[in-house]
C-alpha cells in the first residue's frame, strides 16, 4: 500500500506570486489509509409541519426544536428545512473529533464500491498509481487539450463528467440554526447543515445589522483540518463580518476531509473507487448553501444577486460553481492544477491527492478558466466566449492591499443593502 504523508498545501495550486517559500504542513508520515467504517445513517427527522415564513427582526425568544424566526422561502433545487436547535458540529454525535468528521463521505464511498476493505485498499493503490502517471504525462507533454464550448455545453459536461446526478436525494436537508446573535455592526448566525446523502456540515451565516434587500455572497474557505476554524478563518481575517456590516447577507460553509492530507486522501481515493469524486461531493455541498442563501425569507432576502468568493482550494470551487449555474460576481485568488491536484513525492515514499482532482475535467480545464479576466496561466486557450459572470481575480491571500479592489468589484456587482429597501451602487 502505498503511504503518504502530511503534505505541503502550496503544491497543489497555481499560484505563481513570490510568496517567500511554502508555508505548508509538517512532512511527518502517516499511517496508510484504513478501511471506511461503517457508519449508520442519521435518524430520520418528523415531517415538516408547514414552518412559518417571514423575517420580524431579531427574535424575542428562541427555543430549541421551534420553527426559527429565519425560513427558507423558496428552496430551490434541494428540499431545504430550518429548525432552531442548538447547532453542535461534532462528527461522532459528541466528542469532537476531526479524523472522524470524513465519515459519511467514506461510508458512501464502501456503499458505492461494493467490495471488501481489502479490494477497496487494491483500488485505492491501483487508482493513485494511475493519477501520478497522468500528473507526469501532463506535465511533460506542456499543453492541454482545447475544445470549444459554450457556456450551456460547459455546464452540461460538467454535470456529466463529475456525475452529479448520481448525488440526488428527495429527502430533506435540515438545517439547524442557532440564536440570531446581535453583533452590534452585525448578526450572526450559526449554523449545522445535516445532507441526507453526505451527512452534517458546519455554516455560518453574517447579516447586516438591520433587516434589508441585501445581496448574498458565498464564502468558501481553505484548507484547514477543522471546519470550524475555516469559519473563523472566513468571518474574521478574510472579513466576512465586514461584508455583512456593509449590507450583505453573507455564507460560510466548512468543508470536511478537507486537510491536504490523510483525511483528503482517504475520502477522495475511496470515492473515486465508487465512482464518485470529492469534487462532486463539494459542488453538492456548494449547491445546497447556494439554495440556502437564495432562499432566504424576508428580512434575509437575497433576492436575485448572489455572488461566491473563494480563498485557495476554495477558489477552485467557486469557479465551477459559475460554470454550473447563473451567479452576479466570482472573486478567486488561486486555480486549480489542471484538475490535478495528486504530487508524489521526490523519494516516491508519499503521495498527496486533493480534491480537486477529476482526471475527466482535464481536458476541460482551459474553457473553465477562460473566464474574460487576466490569470496568470501561460498557454491558456479556449474557443468560449466570455462568461458573463464578472469574475475578479487577486493576489493570493486576500491581502490588505488587494481589498480596496475587492471591495469596489463588489460594490459595482453586488451592491450593498440598505435599511428601507432597495440597494446602492458604487461609491
Amino acid at each position: 500500500m502505498t503511504s503518504m504523508r502530511a503534505p505541503r498545501l502550496c503544491m497543489s495550486l497555481w499560484i505563481p506570486w513570490a510568496l517567500g517559500g511554502c508555508r505548508g504542513r509538517s512532512a511527518d508520515r502517516l499511517p496508510a489509509p484504513e478501511p471506511a467504517p461503517t457508519v449508520e445513517a442519521p435518524a430520520p427527522r418528523a415531517p415538516d409541519t408547514g414552518l412559518a415564513v417571514g423575517w420580524e427582526g431579531a427574535p424575542t425568544h428562541w427555543e430549541v426544536g421551534s420553527p426559527h424566526p429565519l425560513q427558507v422561502l423558496d428552496p430551490g433545487a434541494f428540499p431545504l428545512r430550518v429548525e432552531a436547535e442548538a447547532p453542535s458540529y461534532a462528527c461522532d454525535g459528541g466528542l469532537a473529533r476531526v479524523d472522524r468528521c470524513d465519515e459519511d463521505y467514506r461510508a458512501l464511498a464502501a456503499q458505492r464500491f461494493g467490495g471488501d476493505a481489502a479490494a477497496l485498499e487494491r483500488c485505492v493503490e491501483a487508482t493513485v498509481d494511475r493519477w501520478v502517471a497522468l500528473r507526469r504525462e501532463v506535465d511533460e507533454a506542456g499543453t492541454r487539450p482545447q475544445r470549444a464550448i459554450d457556456d450551456p455545453g460547459l455546464r452540461q459536461q460538467l454535470t456529466r463528467r463529475l456525475r452529479l446526478g448520481e448525488l440526488q436525494s428527495d429527502a430533506p436537508v435540515w438545517v439547524r440554526a442557532g440564536p440570531v446573535e446581535d453583533r452590534g455592526d452585525h448578526r450572526q448566525v450559526d449554523l449545522v447543515v445535516e445532507d441526507p446523502l453526505l451527512g452534517p456540515f458546519p455554516a455560518r451565516l453574517l447579516l447586516p445589522a438591520l433587516p434589508v434587500e441585501a445581496p448574498g455572497l458565498l464564502m468558501l474557505p481553505g484548507h484547514l483540518a477543522e471546519g470550524g476554524r475555516e469559519l473563523d478563518e472566513m468571518s474574521d481575517r478574510l472579513r466576512g463580518r465586514e461584508l455583512a456590516a456593509e449590507g450583505r447577507a453573507v455564507l460560510i460553509v466548512g468543508f470536511r476531509a478537507y486537510d491536504a492530507g490523510l483525511a483528503e486522501y482517504q475520502a477522495g481515493l475511496e470515492l473515486a473507487c465508487g465512482g464518485l469524486s470529492l469534487a462532486a461531493v463539494r459542488m453538492r455541498e456548494v449547491g445546497v448553501a447556494l439554495d440556502l442563501l437564495r432562499g432566504l425569507a424576508p428580512g434575509a432576502d437575497v433576492g436575485e444577486q448572489v455572488g461566491v468568493l473563494g480563498h485557495s482550494g476554495g477558489a477552485v470551487w467557486a469557479v465551477l460553481a459559475a460554470a454550473l449555474q447563473p451567479l452576479d460576481a466570482v472573486v478567486l485568488d488561486a486555480t486549480s492544477r489542471q484538475f490535478l491536484g495528486v504530487e508524489r513525492s521526490t523519494d516516491g515514499a508519499s503521495v498527496q491527492v486533493l480534491d480537486e482532482t477529476v482526471p475527466a475535467l482535464v481536458d476541460l480545464f482551459d474553457c473553465v478558466y477562460t473566464l474574460g479576466v487576466p490569470v496568470p496561466l501561460e498557454g491558456i486557450s479556449c474557443d468560449r466566449p466570455p462568461t458573463p459572470t464578472p469574475h475578479l481575480f487577486v493576489p493570493y491571500g486576500y491581502r490588505d492591499a488587494e481589498m480596496g479592489t475587492v471591495r469596489r468589484f463588489l460594490a459595482e456587482h453586488l451592491p450593498a443593502g440598505q435599511p428601507g429597501g432597495g440597494t446602492r451602487g458604487p461609491p
